[in-house]
């Protein structure tokens, strides 16, 4: 690695790009040093490139002092500079959440630069000393800076959030963002309150109240926390449903494995509805999938329900024991099935 002193000297260059290549590396470096010259070429540099290296550099040194100077950056500078100090501000961390705070609440335009920069910045600090300001901020009158807040939390994931997130559940402003980070700390101090959200059906955080819910419940002993309550219950249930027919429907045969007790119980009482095209969906999720130990439960509902069109997809789908199954049944019900190209809606595991 070259020379720190080097590369001091070589922020003074005449040619941008080896001032910026020159920040970049000082920034690789950790070197305190670095800080004060750094400062100097983001206050003073007319090129707009160089300024944001010198900032990306600033925060991977993380000095605390560089952070009065990249709040300027991130109230005065383009687009592209507010990214990256508000990026270095979040790097640099607790010294900087004051800074944050104050871009945050002194830009009045909802959606202005500094605020989505500033938001941002928030969200990357990951040290429990914010935990404190973003509990009293969970309260503020700024809309942005609550939800920063709570995503913030979110990141953190300590339980001493639980309590303060419970009461800004109230916020429907923010309630999303609350329940996200609820569900990531897996408390049970949670449980009841997101119960009572699933009664509001105004309220615009259900999915993500649903979610929450099952994180705790399956975050505790292996997933025996039982969450009695019906209300609970019946929601998780119609989100496992909606889930798993998106991902049948997507034909998500990774995902459907991971999941493979729902998948299983999700298909099982499809081909137990007697719907016709229920079952033979359920039926051809199950070879798209490929789990050996569904095959008596195919040959079963062939041999109980079947028909050409299943005997059919059995035959053609790659799997010896079906295929056998397949021309048995034709055998036995007079039928003469199709063999080859055209023939298999599905093949075994393609999915």
């Amino acid at each position: 690695m070259e020379d720190v002193n080097n590369l001091i000297i070589k922020l003074k260059s005449e040619g941008w790009r080896v001032r910026r290549k020159a920040a970049t590396a000082l920034g690789d470096t950790n070197n305190k040093a670095a800080v004060k010259p750094l400062i100097e070429v983001l206050k003073n540099d007319e090129n707009p490139r160089v300024k944001k290296s010198v900032a990306i550099a600033l925060g991977k040194i993380g000095d605390p002092i560089a952070v009065e100077p990249l709040g300027e950056a991130l109230e005065k500078g383009d687009y592209w500079l507010q990214i990256a100090a508000a990026d270095a501000l979040g790097d640099i961390g607790v010294p900087a959440i004051e800074t944050l705070i104050k871009s945050i609440k002194d830009d009045k335009h909802w959606r202005g630069n500094i605020i989505i920069a500033a938001c941002r910045g928030l969200e990357r600090i990951k040290d429990i000393g914010a935990l404190k300001p973003m509990i009293v901020a969970l309260k503020d009158e700024n809309i942005n800076l609550r939800s920063a807040a709570a995503k913030l939390l979110s990141n953190l994931e300590s339980p001493k959030a639980v309590k303060p997130l419970l009461c800004a559940l109230n916020d429907r402003s923010i309630r999303r963002e609350v329940v996200i980070a609820l569900g990531k700390i897996k408390d049970v101090r949670s449980i009841k309150p997101l119960i009572a959200i699933l009664d509001d059906d105004n309220s615009d955080a259900q999915l993500e109240t649903i979610e929450c819910l099952m994180q705790i419940r399956w975050s505790f002993l292996g997933g025996f926390i039982n969450i009695k309550d019906p209300r609970a219950v019946n929601a998780i249930k119609k989100y496992h449903n909606k889930r798993i027919h998106s991902l049948i429907n997507d034909k998500n045969g990774y995902q459907l494995r991971e999941e493979w007790d729902t998948t299983k119980e999700f298909l099982l009482n499809d081909i137990n509805s007697r719907e016709y095209d229920a079952i033979e969906k359920a039926l051809f999720a199950f070879i798209g999938i490929g789990k050996e130990e569904i095959i008596p439960v195919l040959i079963n509902n062939l041999n109980s329900n079947g028909n050409k069109t299943m005997a059919e997809a059995y035959l053609n789908c790659g799997h010896p024991e079906l295929a056998n199954a397949a021309q048995k049944w034709a055998e036995t019900h007079g039928y003469t099935i199709k063999l080859g190209e055209g023939a298999h809606p599905v093949t075994w595991g393609s999915w």
